[in-house]
């Protein structure tokens, strides 16, 4: 959706960027006596940036003490049958934090898998709550990786790798974040010059 209204900003600012440059040729703004004399003027036009960008830096880590193993208490109709990976997310006030997006992938028969999960959808494990199911328990043979991203993509953590187990009793990686630093994510907007020549 993001690429969507990127992509309609770019058109809109082109069309009336086509218009300004028209209806400038038309009043005779525009006095070219070679072509140079365009090419000029068009080279201070700017790059069209997708509006608006953001910029980040690690905001979450791995909270001590985390990932636990514990046995799987969410789902006891699936038993020893599944791996799950499930945790919450926890602000520099130590309050959980929500819609904050968390993957997690790794590998299996040589190709990267990867599933998403959203905190607070899971209060199985407390009201940030998020929980990620595998049911096919070779995916256990390699290691995990987990990062935090915001509703944007933007990454709010690191990549953290750990193991997990398909032994029964074992089968849950409890995996916390914790904050550390302020969001900084800033907007940056990019208008469209425009020309009074």
């Amino acid at each position: 959706m993001n690429r969507n209204k990127s992509l309609l900003i770019i058109l809109l600012y082109l069309m009336s960027w086509i218009i300004a440059v028209k209806t400038s040729v038309q009043a005779n703004i525009f006095r070219l006596n070679s072509p140079s004399v365009l090419m000029d003027r068009l080279s201070f036009i700017p790059t069209i940036t997708p509006y608006p960008q953001f910029t980040s830096t690690v905001q979450y880590e791995i909270q001590s003490g985390t990932p636990l193993w514990l046995g799987n208490f969410t789902h006891p109709d699936k038993g020893c049958d599944v791996i799950l990976v499930a945790g919450q997310v926890f602000d520099l006030n130590s309050k959980p934090v929500t819609l904050i997006v968390v993957e997690v992938g790794g590998l299996h028969d040589n190709q990267v898998i990867s599933q998403l999960s959203l905190t607070g959808i899971a209060p199985s494990y407390g009201p940030g709550g998020y929980e990620v199911v595998f049911t096919d328990l070779s995916i256990a043979k390699n290691k995990l990786w987990i990062k935090l991203y915001d509703l944007s993509g933007n990454p709010l953590s690191s990549v953290f790798y750990f193991n997990v187990s398909n032994e029964c009793g074992k089968n849950l990686a409890l995996v916390n974040f914790v904050q550390i630093t302020e969001s900084n994510i800033k907007p940056t907007y990019f208008l469209p010059i425009v020309f009074n020549n």
